[in-house]
Formats: C-alpha cells, structure tokens, sequence
C-alpha cells in the first residue's frame, strides 16, 4: 500500500492499495500538466492523484518486453521440434516459431486476454478493476480482524462472544472475495520471478501446435502461426507461484491442470469436460498412459483421470507438486513428499477405478526435485534442488548410489533442468548453465563437464545438435 498524510495533522489523507510490495520511493512531478505521484511496484509503475489517491493510470513493462516480474528472468519453456521448426514460448504470452536450421524467429504470436476478448469487454474488466479497488481494501481490513480475533480465541476458545465474531467474518469475508473474483474476472496474475507466464511448453501433434500461459489462455495455431482458436481456461489461485506445467495433447483432448483439471476439444477449443482438482496448483506436468487400451492422465499429485471425460479414475496413489511421474515397462514411478520415491504396477483390466499395486517404496534425499527422474537400464535417477543425485534399483528400490554433485551455486533452489538422457550419456544441468555428463551404470563415472548461458529450461537432442532455451 501507499499511504498519504496531512502534512499539517499527521491523519491519514488517502491509502492506495495497487501493487506488489515496493522496493523504491515513490515520487512527484507533473505529467502532461497534471500534478501526479508516481509508484513504481515490481514491474507495475502507476500515476496516482496526489489529493486522493485514485489511480490515475498504470503501465507493465513486463507486459511491455522492457522488465522481468521479479530478479531475474522468466524464460523457462523447453523448445519442442516439429519437422523443421522449433516452437518456444517467451515472456509474457508469446509462442515463438524458429527455423531449426539457423534460428531466425519465422512468426511470433501473443495470447494476452485482448486476444482472447472484445474490446468491450477489456473496457468493462478495466472499469470493474477500478471498482475492485475499494473492496480490496475491505478485504484488507476483514482479514485483519479476522486475524486478531483468531489470536484472543487461542487464549479464550470458550468464549462464545468472539466464537460468534469469528463465523460472522468468516461469512463477510468470503462475500467479499466472491465479488472481488466477479470484478477481477481479467485482472493479470501474479508470478515468480522463475515462472513467469511462459513456462509451460508447447505440445504438438505435428499438424498444430498448442500453448497454454500462466494468463490462463489456451490456443492452437497451424505450423504457419494462424490461430485456430483460443480460449480462457483457469488462472493460477496462488498469490506468488504461477503456472508451471505444461499441457497434454490425448485422444483428441487438449489437458490443462491449473486448479481443476481440464479437458478441451484440441479440434475447437470447447471444454469437453472438467474435474474438480486440489486446492494447491500442480507444478509439475503429467504424462499419458494406456491401460487395456484406455487413455490415463497421470499427475505429479498422484491423481488419474481419463482422457475421453475427464472421471478421476484415482486418487492421491502419492503426494507430490513439482516432477512429474515416469512410465516404463507398465510400471509408474513417481517421486513423493518426504523424501520417498513410489514404484506402482499398473494393472492388466482396468475397471471403474484404477487399482495399482505398490512395488516398493524407497527413500531419498528429502529435498525438493524439481527435476523431473529418468529411467535406463534397471536405474532411477533423481537429482534434488540442491544437486544431490540419487540411483536406485528400478526393480527393488534398492540404493545404488547417492552423489552430492558439483553443480549450483549457494541458493537452495538450483536445479530446474530435468534429467535428460540422450544417446549414451545423461545430462544433468543446473540453472547457471553447467552440465554434467555421465555415463550411466551402478557406479558414478563423470565423463564430461559443459558451461552454457544461464539456463533453466531443458535441453533437446535431435540427431548430433542439442538445444537448449537460455535466459
């Protein structure tokens, strides 16, 4: 918030709730012959009224290509090759097509809500934002004495007094955030500095490729950048984290996993069918899976759904948000909280429910994994955040080996890459551009040690070229 005081009485004149927290000072000038304060938020700079504080107007340099959402820079999306173009997606809502020979940008496509909506309707969410503005800040207040009325109910909890204020905020509280939903219907989500809006990589069925953003928009475009269509799905629920995994192209159904998981005609666009998901968004992004010859959705939650109508077919089989869950030989290994690892087998019938049987269940390093595991050769390979690697026996779960790796610098939060296996050799990145080589096999053999840009996204082998998205 920006506040503004009487000069004279030290009384509170006006209090602007726009933007992110501020690390900068605010400022005065005048603008087009208008006495304005100028407040610059992350990306966000507005111009305030300095008698009222009403706002002005606003401008994103995110949005507008000139500044990042946070330190750093967002560019995470792996490339994808179809043919002889690679499709790449890039901050905010752009899909980008690539000639795979020599790297020049063929056609460029932005999937902001301007081009999902009318111009009418962008005047009417921008006119319902200003009237957001005043019931944010009741919102502000109502969670404030919610707050201070929790704590007296921790010293009193018989006190029926507080009891019946506590429900009584409770009720007015959620009023107000269900007309603030209805009046930021289009209001851009917030995101970290890593994910950005671009992170979920493109899929392709090699006749049209398709995009979803952390906007909330989903489209496909023909290989020559016309659009077929493109829709508004859900928006990340989370006030930091944004959208990270990537859709799922199936049986004619286009999956996105924001807050529900949602199935769309890949044909038109049109919501075939939707099912209620967790609370927390999914990070991590699924995998598809056959079983007697129907279709499965895998997510790193540990959720299944069927492709053709969307029925949860199981539910919490683990529990886990970033990497995603692999497949190999009828069996599905996932990574779970808590530092554990789950092998599966998947069953030969399938009935109305999945029914898998726990193979084993290993332990592992408790740290975060990002990265999503490999499989080769009998070995499961899975490397920590914090760039500790760990081979398991695929068949029993048994511990190979574990290596603390030379890879990342201080931060906790190093490795974004997925391990990836290409030809003979795995690769192991971190987001500062190194690459680790190794042979695989029950013993650590380091064969080679490659420096890049910076980089968090992972890299793709096609015949004797990798590719990599840099930041």
């Amino acid at each position: 918030s920006l506040l503004a005081f009487d000069a004279a009485t030290g009384k509170q004149a006006w209090r602007n709730t726009t933007g992110a927290s501020a690390w900068s000072s605010p400022v005065a000038g005048t603008i087009q012959g208008k006495h304005t304060v100028v407040h610059h938020t992350g990306a966000m700079v507005f111009g305030l009224d300095p008698t009222s504080g009403k706002t002005l107007w606003e401008f994103d340099t995110f949005a507008a290509g000139l500044a990042s959402r946070g330190k750093g820079s967002a560019l995470s999306s792996t490339p994808i090759i179809v043919g002889d173009k690679l499709f790449v997606c890039s901050e905010p809502t752009d899909l980008l097509c690539l000639n795979l020979a020599d790297g020049k940008i063929l056609w460029k496509r932005s999937n902001t809500y301007e081009d999902v909506y009318t111009p009418a309707q962008i005047a009417e969410a921008k006119a319902n934002a200003e009237k957001a503005r005043p019931v944010a800040d009741r919102r502000r207040k109502l969670r404030s004495e919610s707050k201070t009325v929790a704590a007296r109910l921790k010293k009193t909890p018989d006190d029926e007094a507080l009891k019946a204020k506590a429900a009584e905020l409770k009720t007015a509280l959620a009023k107000v955030e269900a007309e603030l939903d209805k009046l930021k219907g289009l209001a851009i989500p917030k995101a970290h500095k890593v994910t950005g809006y671009s992170t979920p990589t493109p899929v392709s069925d090699g006749k049209f490729v398709y995009v979803h953003t952390g906007y909330g928009t989903t489209a496909c475009y023909d290989l020559d950048g016309k659009r077929q269509w493109i829709v508004k799905t859900d928006k990340p629920l989370h006030g930091w984290a944004g959208q990270c995994n990537s859709p799922v192209l199936a049986g004619g159904k286009l999956m996105v996993h924001v807050v529900d998981a949602v199935g769309l005609d890949a044909a038109t666009g049109k919501e075939a069918w939707r099912t209620r998901g967790r609370w927390f968004d999914v990070f991590g992004s699924a995998i598809v899976v056959t079983v007697d010859r129907t279709e499965l959705v895998f997510d790193p939650n540990g959720d299944v759904f069927r492709v053709s109508d969307g029925k949860r077919m199981a539910g919490r089989l683990w529990s886990h948000e970033f990497a995603g869950p692999i497949v190999e030989g009828g069996i599905v290994y996932a990574i779970c909280d808590k530092g554990k690892v789950k092998a599966l087998k998947l069953p030969a019938k399938l009935g109305e429910k999945l029914i898998c049987e726990v193979l084993w269940t290993a332990r592992i390093d408790k740290d975060r994994h990002y990265a999503s595991p490999v499989i080769h050769e009998g070995l499961f390979y899975a490397l920590t955040r914090a760039s500790v690697l760990t081979v398991l026996d695929a068949y029993t779960g048994e511990t190979v080996y574990v290596k603390k790796l030379d890879l990342g610098g201080k931060g906790k939060d190093e490795i974004y890459p997925s391990i990836t296996l290409a030809g003979k050799y795995i690769y192991l990145s971190d987001r500062h551009g190194k690459t680790i080589v190794i042979s695989p096999g029950r013993e650590y053999k380091q064969v080679a040690v490659n420096t890049l840009e910076p980089f968090r996204s992972c890299p793709v082998f096609i015949g004797k070229r990798m590719y990599v998205r840099g930041l």
